[in-house]
């Protein structure tokens, strides 16, 4: 059923504010399409009928006003001598049609536009996912990532100690749930063990469907606590990563002994580049094709991306999501990955059109209300920000990504780079470090932080040595080369990487003032690096 705006109401009264958000993003898509790309009267008369529809004076969408304010008619405007509005609503309702025809089945679009004949006014209709794409496969499974916690085991004698490990794998539980291409069960009725897996566990772990399992055991000796944690694959029987964790131990700190434990095992077997997830890219169908694909290895290339940030496991990605939200549209983590994937897309200027903008912003409202609480959800949705140059917004949802989930150090730190060059250089480079200090397989993108801080207080020296540690085969690294040679007046050195640069972006030079302004806020570090490219001869 279709909302129609009415004189008795204005638009709160019947209307939410997320619908009201929605149709604003629609709005946006539409205008941004190349169904309309090519006329600005179309574009107009559509942005006019919304909005004011949305301000709540549908009731003076006649076309006498239309004439008057959208196609500058003068005060002596009489509609029936000049049909102009009622020809154009025509070819604009005909153009609504044929931009939902050529999208049918996308998932990009969250709501139906349409201007009923006999009116002016639009109504709007959130377009239903199940109705508009192709049902999931039977036995579609999300996430193959999947992890059962197990008791720990007290091998120790002070039985005090059982409360302690009976929090641990409660809280354990609680921080793995957190990542969203995890599934996770906590087994407490199973009984314990002290890492080795047996034969009765690992026929309970088939029982449950579970890949991984995670146990342990503790005991005190000289008031020291020590708990070692292992996990296990249960398809090859082998221990994949074994810790020991010592505290010293008294009654008074049993919650800081779990907190600090819980936050590093999380983020060392449950992250971007944990355990689970490397384990699980060795294992990546490189040769597969993408229509093959299954959700959880749409999720992997993800991921698999995100590594090292290598344009063809880009490409990979993208077209894997793309299909993943074909195949479950109510995946949220998929649409919130995807955003990101657009999202860098633009900002990378492989394409950089309004009209990507637009879809990744769309994808990233539609993952936050599949799942108002999906961290990649809220860091799409703070990255379109950050991209629009929407400050305040994009530390709000960059924030809250972080607190929903501390333990994803991939997030923490892409989120540390952001606020950083942002020009909050303290709290983005402390998030980084932290980071760091959970999780030491983070790539080497996130020396950019410190490289571009070294760089505004004119320490070059410094900021090489971050620069000499990006080593991923991206632009990233021979870029940030080439404009500290040519500020350290090496230029020879310069156009050596600068060659790098147009190997993987041949535009780069047309388009690389326009990729800083997307890339920062901070007019200090694009005035740093403009520099450094002109000394370099760009």
């Amino acid at each position: 059923m279709g909302f129609q705006a009415n004189k008795a109401l204005s638009w709160g009264g019947y209307m939410d504010r997320g619908m009201n958000e929605e149709i604003h993003f629609q709005l946006k898509t539409i205008i941004g399409s190349s169904s309309f790309s090519a006329s600005t009267r179309m574009r107009d008369f559509l942005r006019f009928l919304v909005e004011e529809t949305l301000a709540g004076r549908a009731h003076q969408l006649k076309a006498y006003t239309i004439g008057v304010e959208v196609f500058k008619r003068g005060k002596d405007f009489d509609p029936l001598v000049d049909p102009v509005v009622r020809v154009e609503a025509g070819k604009l309702r005909n153009r609504l049609n044929q931009y939902y025809a050529d999208n049918e089945g996308s998932g990009v679009d969250l709501v139906r536009i349409d201007i009923p004949k006999g009116s002016y006014v639009p109504t709007f209709k959130r377009i239903s996912p199940e109705k508009n794409l192709p049902a999931a496969e039977p036995g579609f499974n999300p996430v193959q990532a999947s992890i059962a916690i197990l008791p720990f085991c007290n091998i120790g004698n002070l039985r005090e100690i059982d409360y302690l490990l009976s929090g641990l794998a409660e809280e354990l539980t609680m921080a793995l749930t957190k990542f969203e291409d995890l599934t996770v069960i906590s087994a407490r009725g199973m009984k314990g063990n002290d890492g080795e897996l047996d034969r009765e566990t690992a026929a309970l772990a088939g029982q449950l469907g579970v890949r991984f399992m995670l146990s342990g055991n503790a005991q005190v000796v000289d008031s020291t606590i020590r708990v070692r944690i292992n996990l296990t694959d249960t398809a090859t029987h082998k221990i994949l990563w074994a810790e020991k964790f010592e505290r010293f131990y008294n009654i008074g700190n049993l919650f800081d002994i779990i907190d600090s434990t819980v936050a590093q095992v999380a983020s060392k077997i449950g992250d971007s580049f944990g355990w689970i997830k490397r384990t699980l890219y060795q294992e990546f169908p490189e040769s597969k094709r993408t229509s093959e694909l299954k959700a959880y290895e749409a999720v992997l290339s993800y991921h698999h991306w995100a590594a090292n940030l290598a344009e063809d496991r880009f490409n990979s990605a993208q077209a894997a999501l793309e299909q993943a939200i074909q195949a479950d549209p109510g995946y949220a983590l998929a649409h919130g990955m995807l955003s990101d994937i657009y999202a860098t897309r633009y900002q990378w200027n492989m394409e950089a059109s309004p009209e990507l903008l637009a879809l990744a912003e769309n994808l990233a409202n539609r993952a936050l209300i599949l799942n108002p609480q999906s961290q990649y959800g809220l860091w799409a949705k703070g990255y379109n920000c950050f991209l629009r140059g929407e400050a305040d917004n994009f530390f709000e949802y960059a924030r809250k990504a972080i607190s929903i989930n501390p333990a994803d150090t991939y997030l923490m730190a892409v989120i540390g780079v952001k606020i950083a060059v942002s020009g909050n250089w303290h709290e983005g480079r402390e998030l980084i470090q932290k980071a760091r200090r959970l999780n030491p397989f983070l790539p080497d993108w996130y020396h950019t932080a410190d490289l571009f801080y070294h760089l505004v207080n004119n320490d070059l020296e410094k900021a090489m040595q971050e620069a000499r540690q990006i080593t991923s085969p991206s632009v990233c690294g021979p870029m940030f080369r080439t404009a500290l040679y040519g500020a350290m007046g090496l230029k020879r050195e310069a156009q050596k990487e600068l060659k790098l640069v147009l190997k993987i972006h041949p535009g780069f030079q047309r388009e690389y003032k326009g990729f800083l302004h997307r890339m920062f806020f901070n007019n200090a570090i694009i005035s740093e690096l403009v520099a450094g490219f002109a000394a370099a001869g760009l």
